[in-house]
């Protein structure tokens, strides 16, 4: 009896352990699903493996240098995957950062001699990879030093598991390679309703000020907390249905199949076409020789024509109006990203005006609570009746600035609407996406693609074709036409004295040809013209891909420049707070003051939004570039 308690208690543990995993293995998957396949990443359920195994991507040749690329992909990469794990911090026995090498080595002699110095190289490239994400300026990785610092660990493998090719043969370049694996505990028990939903990442304040809660705010801001995360929406859905529902677009489809009837009156030029008339007389006359009574007699003609050569005209008129077609497709592109990106930017200008929300309300609430204290010390003779008044007179502006930035948030959620309706609830579901994609950082390489991509230029590319048909349809209008004609008529009278009918029928097939030989010098007056708009088609072409690439590469730039600052504002951060320590330990030992001490107090507010503002305007940089690159609505619909 004792046995088979043990024995489905186990089972017991291992279905627990098994949800869990899967609920990692998928919520990992949905995460980075755009991005494994840019970053060269294999992930296995198993063992939630984690394999970055492009070495071009990660390292140098016999080097522990991480790579620049490596560097951009684990600034992406990493904090993400903390949000994910640490939800899962009690289930969580380590997570492993194992290096691997292949068996080659140049400067070791023997095999053995290979291994040892392969080894002390993949532990060096593991130690390099915790070194650097635990020094990113990330709230995120800030926020969790301390379960990085227990949870994570670095192994150096060696050739120990080295990948084979197909036919055998040691695949040198997958052998050397980076993994994360997450080892889960193995006793695992899940708390009844256990409910596991990713930390927003927050600045938070220092300690030691405590924030006063202002209960109407909170209200207004953090209700609704209790929805389920599986209906949570990303902007993608958004756009999905921003395609759908906007009125512009919607007129611009309506257009496209206008254009597109234009293509079918074009190809009907190809059909023969067939005339039918039909003439009925009804009256009644007297032969005099033969005295009979013709009662009626009525006709009926068909003629069918078809074009056998128009000279070119009717080619070249469906080349035309096929061009148009899909010169009012790639203005609908252009519609379509100029829409999804000002969506995106009006998202992300929520979130940021958000964070800038919450960190003003903590920065006001502040100042209230240092009134309060400075007030207490007025009236106790501690501080100058002077000092106390500057204290109040800087609350009344932080409560200012506070005002300012509530109506900012507000606005932006209208501005949102404008694109899309929904309401306050479907507002708190949003959920941040932060782009990645081979294109970032590799502005050759954008450049190179931008006239596949770009519709502005794919457009300007169709306009010189479609001027270069017009073009040449005014040529052909010198060409003779040649038309196949056939002809039926038929002739039905009818005597009624003698009692006889008759009928005559006639069919001929003839063709006929025309030639406009001279039209007043009209047709070489038009083909001038066309050539000459031919030419600016041209030109404008060359203007069009000029533009985008410049446009393109100002976006690089302050792609680069945003991510620098970036790194710049959380350093500062950190040394703002530093100050606000020392500042903080002075105060308490009456070597400054309280308005020097709020002195300190605004310097770390201005750091953090700085950062907040930088933050989120570099997610948008990358947009941006997406936008301009003309690959925003591939990548919001998950085809790339």
């Amino acid at each position: 009896m004792i046995k088979n308690f043990i024995f489905i208690f186990c089972i017991t543990v291992n279905l627990l352990a098994d949800t869990v995993k899967d609920e990692i293995y998928q919520t990992i998957n949905q995460e980075f699903k755009r991005d494994f396949g840019v970053w060269e990443v294999q992930f296995n359920k198993e063992n939630l493996r984690l394999r970055f195994e492009n070495i071009n991507m990660l390292y140098m040749k016999g080097s522990a240098t991480i790579s620049q690329s490596f560097e951009l992909i684990l600034k992406d990469f990493f904090p993400r995957y903390i949000e994910i794990l640490k939800p899962y911090e009690k289930y969580i026995k380590k997570v492993e950062i194992n290096g691997y090498t292949s068996s080659e080595n140049n400067k070791g002699k023997t095999k053995e001699e290979k291994y040892q110095r392969n080894l002390i190289l993949s532990q060096e490239r593991a130690d390099g990879v915790l070194n650097f994400i635990k020094r990113l300026n990330d709230n995120t990785v800030e926020d969790n030093k301390d379960f990085i610092n227990e949870k994570f660990i670095t192994i150096g493998n060696s050739s120990s598991k080295l990948i084979y090719q197909e036919n055998g043969e040691e695949d040198v370049y997958k052998s050397r390679r980076i993994e994360f694996i997450v080892i889960l505990n193995e006793n695992v028990e899940l708390p009844k309703e256990e409910k596991i939903v990713k930390e927003e990442t927050k600045i938070e304040e220092p300690e030691q000020i405590e924030p006063v809660k202002i209960e109407n705010i909170e209200e207004t801001l953090e209700h609704n907390t209790d929805i389920p995360e599986q209906n949570i929406k990303t902007i993608s859905q958004y756009v999905q249905r921003l395609l759908n529902e906007n009125p512009t677009l919607q007129e611009q489809i309506e257009l496209l199949k206008a254009t597109n009837e234009d293509i079918n009156t074009a190809k009907a030029a190809f059909k023969p076409t067939i005339d039918v008339n039909y003439s009925y007389k009804n009256y009644t006359s007297y032969d005099d020789e033969t005295a009979a009574v013709k009662d009626s007699d009525g006709s009926r003609d068909i003629t069918v024509r078809y074009n056998l050569f128009n000279g070119f005209k009717d080619k070249n008129q469906l080349e035309i109006t096929q061009a148009n077609y899909k010169s009012t497709e790639y203005s609908k592109e252009q519609i379509e990203d100029d829409l999804i990106y000002s969506l995106v930017e009006a998202y992300i200008t929520i979130q940021k005006i958000k964070d800038i929300y919450k960190l003003s309300r903590e920065n006001y609430t502040h100042y209230m609570d240092w009134v309060e204290k400075e007030k207490i010390r007025f009236q106790n003779g501690i501080t100058a009746l002077r000092d106390f008044r500057k204290v109040e007179a800087r609350s009344i502006s932080r409560f200012m600035n506070f005002e300012e930035d509530t109506k900012r948030y507000n606005d932006s959620i209208s501005k949102m609407q404008k694109y899309l309706d929904f309401d306050d609830n479907e507002m708190k579901l949003f959920k941040m996406e932060n782009p990645t994609s081979k294109y970032f950082g590799n502005v050759v390489l954008a450049l190179e693609d931008i006239e596949k991509y770009a519709p502005a230029i794919k457009e300007a590319n169709n306009n010189v074709l479609l001027y270069k048909q017009k073009l040449e349809k005014a040529n052909v209008s010198f060409l003779p036409s040649i038309n196949l004609v056939g002809k039926s008529s038929v002739l039905d009278e009818k005597y009624t004295l003698n009692t006889y009918d008759t009928t005559t029928k006639e069919s001929s097939l003839s063709v006929e040809a025309s030639i406009n030989l001279y039209a007043g010098g009209a047709d070489e007056a038009d083909y001038a013209k066309k050539f000459y708009e031919y030419k600016q088609k041209i030109a404008k072409k060359d203007e069009v891909i000029r533009d985008a690439r410049y446009t393109l590469d100002l976006s690089y730039n302050k792609y680069y420049m945003l991510d620098s600052k970036q790194n710049f504002t959380g350093d500062m951060v950190k040394k703002r707070e530093e100050e606000y320590v020392a500042a903080n330990y002075d105060y308490k030992f009456a070597k400054i003051d309280a308005n020097d001490l709020l002195d300190v107090t605004d310097s770390v507010y201005e750091a953090k939004r700085s950062y907040i503002e930088t933050k989120y305007d570099f997610i948008l940089s990358k947009y941006e570039i997406l936008k301009n690159l003309g690959l925003i609505k591939e990548y919001m619909l998950g085809e790339i």
